[in-house]
């Protein structure tokens, strides 16, 4: 398993790319913007929100929706590459794009499979990788759910993401609720832990991934709450975790920076539960923890360039701040002054114009040799900050 850049490239097989077009211009594409100032590059983006947080990092912002063809045309036409900062784009128009000959990573083709669950969750299963029984929901239906069993999950196939289109079941009450429109139906995992490996494959083939981190997550919400990296298991678990992971995504033939998130279950047993084809909220912490963060790594990688070193410098612990409860509108942002002076606490504030329950808005990332220490220092942090619209 090869976890760093000292393999080094012999050969590049592209000439490197000094303009990537993103596609969206949220707080993923910020700090991509942010990793390719300090590697001289310059990004341009794509969103119809003329304030969506990157665009006062972008070299241009063109404000259309996502799969406006003649606007993703003219992103490729002015950038060296193409990359993606949420999944669900206009596959069909990258598709389109690629036929023509621009270059786009991750692969149009690989993001039509991975964008829908049930394709996702066949294809590990074709590929043989462990992965969680399922079963295809083409519609609600209380019969077929009690058929599969309960508890279960119902994911949406299409668009879920956040905690939104993803719900347990666990009893028969549950399932006057369900979601409505084409989903899956996975068995619910006992779990000792829930795991995410970052991993990062260059246009060659070369793989490196981070420490697996920790994901702890808001019960209520059904969103990521904290992580901390490395995930405080065993070697021999966490291992076993990157192996598994840098497994997956060279199966899958996926070229960037993917995220894999697995279950740990009582049994000690990793299963895959979902990748990711893109930089994700469970690698934030590499920006100050590793020797290269995800976000210039996929930019390494989408310019040509060698892949950097994950080594993990400090343990470390995130936490999402999202917009509070019962309130939204324009973005006021209280308590910043009172962890300005917090040892190892790094705030990363969005630039999000407006907030609302439940959005993501920043996260914050706490340093500290224990673990433990570092993820009470950054939830100590989070509880001094508000975030919080006027209404």
């Amino acid at each position: 398993m090869s976890t760093t850049s000292e393999q080094k490239q012999d050969s590049r097989p592209t000439a490197q790319h000094n303009c990537v077009g993103i596609i969206v211009g949220g707080q993923l594409a910020l700090m991509l913007g942010q990793a390719a100032q300090t590697m001289g590059l310059e990004i341009d983006i794509i969103d119809p929100d003329p304030q969506a947080p990157a665009t006062g990092i972008a070299r241009q912002h063109i404000v259309a929706p996502l799969d406006d063809a003649a606007a993703l045309s003219q992103l490729a036409a002015q950038t060296d590459v193409l990359t993606i900062e949420i999944e669900s784009v206009g596959i069909e128009q990258l598709q389109a794009l690629a036929a023509e000959g621009h270059t786009i990573y991750p692969d149009p083709d690989e993001l039509a499979l991975l964008v829908n669950k049930l394709h996702q969750k066949r294809t590990l299963q074709q590929l043989g990788l462990p992965t969680s029984r399922f079963v295809e929901l083409p519609r609600p239906s209380r019969k077929a759910v009690q058929a599969f069993g309960l508890p279960c999950v119902q994911k949406l196939q299409r668009g879920g993401y956040d905690g939104r289109g993803v719900q347990i079941l666990r009893s028969a009450s549950d399932l006057d609720q369900l979601l409505d429109g084409p989903s899956l139906l996975e068995a619910f995992v006992p779990c000792r832990a829930e795991l995410a490996v970052v991993v990062a494959r260059s246009i060659d083939g070369k793989v490196a991934s981070y420490a697996p981190t920790e994901l702890i997550f808001d019960s209520q919400l059904n969103v990521l709450d904290a992580l901390v990296a490395p995930a405080r298991l065993p070697d021999a678990i966490c291992q076993a975790a990157r192996a598994l992971a840098e497994e997956t995504i060279s199966r899958v033939d996926a070229i960037g920076v993917h995220a894999v998130e697995l279950f740990l279950s009582t049994d000690d047993t990793l299963l895959v539960n979902e990748i990711s084809p893109r930089v994700h909220n469970s690698g934030h912490h590499s920006i100050e923890a590793c020797t290269t963060s995800q976000f210039e790594q996929q930019l390494r990688i989408v310019t040509g360039r060698a892949l950097g070193s994950t080594a993990q410098q400090h343990p470390a612990a995130m936490v999402n701040i999202l917009g509070e409860p019962g309130s939204s509108g324009p973005t006021h942002v209280d308590g910043l002054d009172a962890v300005s002076h917090m040892p190892g606490v790094h705030v990363h504030l969005y630039g999000k114009q407006s907030s609302r329950p439940g959005r993501k808005m920043g996260h914050i990332t706490a340093l500290d040799p224990d673990p433990d220490q570092a993820l009470a220092r950054a939830r100590q942090a989070r509880g001094l900050i508000r975030v919080r619209g006027e209404h």
